[in-house]
């Protein structure tokens, strides 16, 4: 039996051989010999060189998508198992296996939702701390006074005193003082009165020879727990457009000199005080 050639023609064609009985391979219908025609079609020969291109490009597409897709699930992997207020911020993907990713700098910004598959969501940011608050001074209220002096000597060491006066919208006039250290804490005694433009008092009058007192107050460069100011309202009836004197004394803390308003000689600073 002739065998057909081992490289098939490029041209696909037919081809004739001679079969006898003793051919085993095949079964045939007589024992003579027989002559067979058989036709064998092959398809057209590819090139070798595209046929290795088309498998080398599928190998990378392959390759680049197993990578990609494992580089995503380690970053989703470590976002999620990373306590909240230490992550840092996935660096982007690299756009050749090659490239060698930098380090990211540590973030805290609010996580949003990836757009895309590529997309890599940053850590939570932890809630916002509240605005600082100050602590509430408990301290005494300021002097209401509404005209007063500057800081003048007092008579006593290391003490300075304000005196204050003012007619309120309704016609009642206030008289008062202020009083402060130079430094470190002190007390003083303090004495206020008004007197009319001859020098004679006006108020409180003579059942108060020392005038209204306010004994063994706290004196600090600045307040602390009590207030360093006095205010009276002048309780008698004043002449409109006269000028009066508003009189402070102070006294160390229990002295017993103290003032005699009636009197002449008495220590202390004045402030006029028109009465409109």
């Amino acid at each position: 039996m002739t065998e057909p050639s081992a490289s098939p023609p490029d041209t696909p064609g037919g081809q004739s051989f001679t079969a006898t009985s003793s051919d085993r391979g095949r079964s045939y219908q007589s024992g003579g010999n027989q002559t067979i025609n058989e036709h064998h079609h092959y398809a057209p020969r590819r090139s070798r060189k595209a046929t290795l291109a088309w498998v080398l490009a599928g190998a990378m597409v392959l390759a680049l998508g197993t990578y990609v897709g494992l580089d995503q699930w380690e970053r989703r992997t470590a976002a999620d198992a990373a306590p909240a207020g230490d992550a840092k911020e996935p660096t982007a993907a690299a756009s050749s296996p090659a490239a060698t990713p930098s380090p990211a700098p540590k973030v805290t910004a609010t996580a949003t939702p990836a757009s895309s598959p590529g997309a890599v969501s940053e850590q939570q940011r932890p809630p916002a701390a509240s605005p600082s608050r100050r602590p509430s001074v408990s301290g005494p209220p300021p002097n209401p006074a509404k005209a007063c002096t500057g800081w003048r000597p007092s008579g006593v060491e290391n003490v300075e005193a304000k005196q204050c006066g003012w007619t309120t919208p309704d016609g009642r006039l206030h008289i008062g003082a202020e009083w402060r250290t130079k430094s470190g804490p002190g007390r003083v005694d303090v004495y206020v009165w008004l007197e009319d433009a001859n020098r004679q008092v006006v108020y409180p009058g003579a059942s108060l020879p020392n005038g209204m007192k306010a004994l063994d107050r706290e004196a600090w460069p600045t307040p602390r727990s009590e207030p360093q100011w006095v205010e009276y309202v002048v309780g008698k009836e004043l002449q409109h457009g006269e000028q009066y004197e508003v009189c402070v004394s102070l006294r160390e803390a229990g002295d017993t000199d103290r003032p005699n308003i009636a009197g002449t000689g008495v220590t202390g600073s004045q402030f006029g005080v028109p009465y409109p």
